[in-house]
Formats: structure tokens, C-alpha cells, sequence
């Protein structure tokens, strides 16, 4: 993808690689958000990225969290119902993953600027993630 986008992939991917060894602690598969070979292949990995994150940061929140299925859209409920720290910027950049995605996906084809919304999307989370710290329903 590096090869197909160059440099606006290589800003948004400075900004990751930031956090760079946090995610790969929850994400361990993460660096396949640059390693595709089309751009819908990259926006898959992201959101799926995207999902893992969500539901590492629902782990510590709930004490049982659901076993249920875990899409964009019921990690972006079960955050909206029991995250204190979530607001409608975060909110607002999990539905834009979802639905690029979801088109995507189904598709088998996306554009690099689909890709490079999602990847800077993903961004945005990712930061708010880690400065926004999760917190235990318990402790509340």
C-alpha cells in the first residue's frame, strides 16, 4: 500500500507508529493495516484493528463484558452505554470506519482515499484511546 499511496500514508502512519508499541501489545496483527495489496484489503484491517481495540478497552470498562458478536456498531453502543471518557468525535470516526468499510468489504474494492479516511479514522481512536483512559464501571 506504501508503494500505491506514498507519502500522505507516510504522515498517518508517523502519527501511529507513535503508539506504535502499545498497539502491538493489543493489536497483534497490526501492521497489516499497511501490508495489503489494495486498498480495501488495508480499510479490512483496519476496521477489524479497530474492533480489537474497542473491545480491549471494553474488557477493562465492564467486569463481564458481552460474549455477544462483536461489530463496529455494537462496540460503538455498548461504549456509548458505559464509557464515560467516549464523545461524538470518537463516536462520529467509528461510524465513518463502519461504513466505508462495510461498502468495501462486500465489494472487494475501495479507493486510497477510503483507505487513507479510514487509516486516519483509525488514528483519531487510537489517540483518544490513549488519552482518554478506560475506567471500571466498578471504580465509578
Amino acid at each position: 500500500l506504501e508503494d500505491i499511496i506514498g507519502g500522505e500514508l507516510v504522515i498517518i502512519r508517523k502519527r501511529l507508529e507513535e503508539h506504535e508499541a502499545i498497539l502491538t501489545q493489543i493489536i497483534v496483527h497490526y501492521d497489516q493495516i499497511y501490508s495489503g495489496s489494495a486498498p480495501w484489503m488495508g480499510a479490512t484491517a483496519v476496521r477489524t484493528s479497530t474492533e480489537i481495540l474497542l473491545e480491549h478497552r471494553l474488557k477493562d470498562i465492564l467486569p463481564n463484558p458481552s460474549k455477544g458478536v462483536r461489530t463496529l456498531a455494537n462496540l460503538s453502543d455498548q461504549l456509548k452505554r458505559h464509557d464515560r471518557g467516549v464523545n461524538r468525535k470518537v463516536l462520529g470516526s467509528i461510524g465513518v470506519i463502519r461504513t466505508i468499510v462495510g461498502d468495501t468489504t462486500h465489494n472487494l474494492e475501495a479507493t486510497k482515499e477510503e483507505y487513507l479516511t479510514v487509516l486516519q479514522r483509525f488514528a483519531e481512536v487510537v489517540e483518544w484511546h490513549l488519552s482518554t483512559p478506560p475506567k471500571s464501571i466498578i471504580d465509578i
